[in-house]
């Protein structure tokens, strides 16, 4: 006999990945997209159905739903969170369970950043910042100490930062900056005094809860008299890292690291910041003391010392110092503390990772008697010591490969919008990708800390600046193919025809290449020399702003080039590897005829060098080149080679982000089936990727995290449906507005789309390249029946249904969308745009065309310009088209008057947000017209895409265009 179905708690049979995606959970919350997934369950975005109010929901997996201890602790997190009740911690809104044992959790949604991404994309943070957020923290937690709570896993990961205006019940700060509200999260671990769940009485002497890097002594020794000064320790913690960039204490070691935290001191703050006020170093040394006793007595002392810090506003003064030991020094090898030999050893945990940790602290620490971790300490010394003899007592005449390192397992994408722009741009909103689109880059550099730099088509640049990317001026409209930073403000990026310059803050300065050859790759070897790398066998040498040429033996393109020491190895077409050292030159054999066009790896990991065919190859200690197999489809092309935290980050044209370490290889999904033409990392800091249709993502640990969010597909043209946009565009795309932001819906073809028009209120109609015509519903796409195989351009629908379309060779398309047929404009050429009604209409087209259509016949106006009309509008004061070199004619009854001429091509024209004509084209270009009839530029930053339409639909007026721009300007009120 069939179950009955709880039509409360249903699962959709099509989520086979995910079954939570789209469920409803106890009749009451609709699960709508994953926000990250742990080691116990996995946050969720959802609606409250009856309020339709945006929450996070956290869902216990269900195979932890049978672990006593973790329900437990997940039970005591909502309780916990909901007797302290104030605005520093999130807030719970319910708890429940599923029929098959998972239990879930509803939170208010959160948006921002927790404090460990901060921290890891700005660095140390100015003293008055750090102040007003510790503080905040020190103000949620004092609030759960006053209901007997103690936290005892306060970690950055567990502050979050979202953006709330300040709320005058917080006694930490009135005037809150807005990005920095403080929401203190997890008391998955805490201890609750007078417990009414019994879950202090699973906490036992010998069993250590918590993050190892933020545990006090008597935490990490598994103590049972655990209170709230552990809490203090862990902010104690929280405001090192903040003020450093470090943590106190670290190894890779889980008993090092807690012999450590029970006997050595903490290091001074001084090591790596100058600029920190000595009462607040004094006050995080107290905060840091190995005795309960010796720290400050409470929260609320913390917080009230940290008030008066709030206001010094000085930039973070770094010394530059390594990061403290992360592993105990052979008794055999040298205690080398320089940056490059500990960012060989050095490896910060995940929080999964971390848990684990916690989770072996009951097994290592025991009785946790610091003589007990002692001797395991020196046990492990000795251990290192004898493995490390070992090694190095060999025939040093034997050339000695370079030792793999573990490769992780991957996981699912990510994806994070960048951080919007300050300002209102003119009053143009970001739609999509939100909140800001960007040119397909070539090639991206990672110099340091906040030194990124991205270079790509038609002399594209920009950086980022405090998270933000901005555009940074090239002075080029060729592109440039290569980028490298030579100084902390200035890099050197190379392109088409032989283009050099040098991106400053000042502005770009071109330098004299003495070719014309294409250049593609840049490798600084100072900040006042580089060799460049070009087509034709160019192999340029920079030296300030001269340059000059070095003999390569060859006249191959060449692609990628790498130093390592003293070495410098240039690959190109034909498998041509080319090494140079001392000014001589040496061609290593690849073994290979294909094209390389990468090369990289470690300082001191292997060499690797990819290209064409899915080729790999790694460099042997011997220096013979040996071939990897990587699993690859032999059609997709390596791109690009960096280090990324030990080993080498491959990229490829195909979408493809791999690890190799050795021979092994692992395959990290990228979410992107296009090309990612460049990838960098630098020691320390994030591995940055950039590709094609403006994408960009950075390399996490075990995962790829996409940084623009929403389809990057060039748009042609946009229309509404149903209340909500759809846009086409190249290769048949079509993207729609759903209510998380924009997605590609499934295209009945490849052809591209160049036109919309509304048939009905629920119906679109598309037309493209070779004759496609595609009928858009709010369900789906179906191909019309189409007349003709040339490319069609533009389209009118009446209000009885009838259609016009304008097309190449002069074709017009008319009739009804169950009836069309097809027709030609002797001598027309080319038609690109039309403006009007299916019975009277002015369409334009290649050489100035001007056309008459009406529904007996067409006729041809005489227009004094030969140039490209790419778009025209019609108004009951006149009718303008636009076209190319920023031509713009007006067009009367007799022909037409030239009213702009000079610049970009323009290739749409609409009524702008203020009545007035506004023509938009290549580079974001934008002009409108005054009452006198002249053309005035605007601001449109479109961060350098192309702008292929603009449209007036209702009390918005849209502008599509390259990299999936979609922006938006609300037209006032009485306009």
């Amino acid at each position: 006999m069939l179950a009955p179905v709880d039509e409360r708690q249903t699962r959709p049979a099509t989520s086979a990945k995910d079954p939570w995606l789209g469920a409803t959970l106890d009749g009451r919350y609709r699960v709508l997209r994953k926000i990250a997934e742990g080691g116990m369950g996995a946050v969720y975005e959802g609606e409250q159905v009856a309020l339709k109010r945006r929450v996070a929901i956290k869902v216990l997996h269900a195979h932890l739903a049978r672990d006593a201890d973790i329900v437990v602790r997940f039970r005591r997190e909502a309780l916990a969170t909901t007797q302290i009740g104030h605005p520093h911690i999130v807030e719970v809104l319910d708890l429940g369970e599923m029929d098959d044992g998972s239990l879930f959790m509803v939170l208010e949604l959160l948006e921002g950043r927790d404090l460990a991404r901060v921290l890891k994309d700005e660095g140390p943070l100015p003293v008055a910042r750090a102040a007003k957020i510790v503080a905040q923290v020190c103000e949620g937690v004092a609030a759960a100490h006053a209901k007997g709570i103690v936290h005892r896993d306060l970690k950055p990961e567990n502050v979050f930062l979202t953006t709330r205006e300040g709320d005058p019940t917080s006694s930490a700060d009135s005037r809150t900056d807005r990005r920095d509200f403080v929401k203190v999260l997890d008391f998955g671990v805490s201890k609750i005094r007078d417990s009414i769940d019994g879950a202090d009485a699973r906490t036992r002497t010998g069993t250590a809860l918590g993050t190892p890097y933020y545990m006090a002594p008597e935490q990490a020794q598994g103590k049972r008299d655990v209170d709230h000064r552990a809490d203090v320790y862990a902010i104690g913690v929280i405001l090192f890292r903040i003020l450093t960039g470090h943590h106190p204490f670290d190894d890779t070691s889980y008993p090092m690291l807690v012999l450590k935290i029970c006997t050595e001191p903490a290091p001074r703050i001084a090591e790596w910041r100058t600029d920190v006020p000595r009462e607040l170093v004094a006050l995080v040394e107290r905060m840091l003391a190995k005795e309960p006793s010796e720290r400050p007595s409470s929260i609320a002392s913390v917080r009230d010392a940290l008030l008066p810090l709030r206001a010094i506003h000085v930039a973070p003064v770094l010394t530059g110092a390594a990061a403290p030991t992360t592993r105990a020094p052979s008794l055999l090898e040298s205690r080398d503390h320089s940056p490059a030999a500990m960012a060989a050893t050095q490896r910060r945990m995940t929080p999964e990772e971390e848990e684990e940790d916690a989770a072996a602290a009951s097994r290592v620490a025991g009785s946790s008697r610091a003589p007990m971790l002692a001797g395991l300490a020196l046990l492990g010394l000795l251990t290192i010591a004898i493995v490390t003899y070992a090694i190095t007592d060999r025939d040093p005449e034997v050339p000695r490969e370079p030792d793999p390192i573990a490769l992780p397992t991957p996981r699912d994408p990510v994806t994070r919008a960048l951080a919007p722009r300050g300002g209102d741009g003119g009053g143009w909103t970001w739609l999509n990708p939100r909140p800001r689109a960007m040119p397909t880059w070539y090639d991206v550099d990672v110099g340091g800390p906040g030194l990124v730099v991205l270079v790509g088509q038609d002399g594209a640049a920009a950086r980022f600046l405090n998270g933000l990317l901005v555009t940074w001026r090239s002075g080029s409209e060729r592109s440039l193919r290569s980028v490298a930073w030579v100084s902390d403000d200035s890099a050197l990026a190379v392109g088409d025809e032989g283009t050099i310059v040098r991106l400053t803050p000042q502005g770009p300065r071109p330098i004299t290449s003495g070719t014309a050859q294409t250049l593609r790759a840049v490798l600084p070897i100072s900040s006042l020399e580089a060799l460049i790398a070009g087509d034709g066998g160019t192999l340029l040498r920079v030296r300030g702003e001269d340059v000059s040429a070095l003999d390569t033996g060859t006249t191959v393109a060449l692609t990628a080039a790498h130093e390592r020491g003293d070495l410098v190895w240039v690959v190109g077409e034909r498998g041509t590897i080319l090494r140079f050292a001392d000014g001589t030159r040496a061609t290593e054999d690849s073994g290979l005829g294909v094209t390389l066009r990468a090369i990289g790896g470690c300082a001191s990991g292997d060499l690797y060098a990819g290209g064409d065919q899915a080729t790999l190859l790694r460099r042997r200690a011997t220096g013979a080149w040996q071939n990897v197999r990587t699993a690859l489809d032999t059609g997709e092309s390596i791109t690009s080679i960096t280090c990324d935290r030990g080993r080498a980050a491959i990229v490829g044209s195909e979408g493809t982000v791999l690890l190799a370490s050795g021979t092994n290889v692992v395959r990290m999904p990228s979410g992107f089936d296009r090309g990612w033409h460049g990838v960098s990392g630098a020691r320390d800091e994030t591995t940055w990727i950039a590709g094609a249709g403006g994408r960009i993502a950075t390399i996490e640990e075990d995962y790829v995290r996409t940084a623009t969010a929403g389809p990057t597909v060039p748009l042609r043209d946009v229309a509404m449906i149903g209340g909500a946009l759809v846009a086409v565009g190249e290769w048949g795309r079509i993207v729609r507005e759903r209510e998380h932001g924009f997605e590609e819906s499934t295209s009945p073809t490849d052809a591209g789309l160049a036109a919309l028009a509304a048939i009905d209120e629920s119906r679109l109609l598309a037309v493209g390249d070779l004759g496609a015509i595609v009928e858009v519903r709010w369900d789906g796409a179906t191909l019309v029946q189409s007349p003709t195989d040339a490319s069609l351009r533009d389209v009118l629908i009446g209000a009885d249904g009838r259609v016009l379309v304008v097309g190449t060779g002069g074709t017009l398309v008319r009739g009804t969308v169950e009836s069309l047929s097809a027709s030609r404009v002797r001598d027309a050429g080319d038609l690109w745009a039309i403006a009007g009604t299916p019975d009277e209409a002015i369409a334009v087209g290649d050489g100035g065309t001007v056309v008459r259509i009406t529904s007996s016949g067409a006729e041809r106006v005489g227009c004094e310009t030969e140039r490209s009309l790419r778009a025209v509008l019609r108004t009951p004061e006149g009718t303008w088209a636009v076209g190319e070199a920023g031509t713009i004619v007006r067009i009367g009854a007799s022909g037409c008057t030239r009213e702009h001429d000079g610049g970009a091509t323009l290739d749409a024209i609409a009524l702008g947000p203020d009545g007035r004509p506004l023509a938009v084209g290549e580079r974001g270009t934008a002009l409108a017209r005054s009452a006198d009839g002249t053309w005035s530029p605007i601001e449109l930053d479109l961060g350098g895409n192309h702008a292929r339409e603009i449209e007036r639909l209702g009390r918005h007026v849209y502008v599509v265009g390259t990299g999936g721009v979609i922006v938006r300007h609300v037209i006032a009120d009485g306009t």
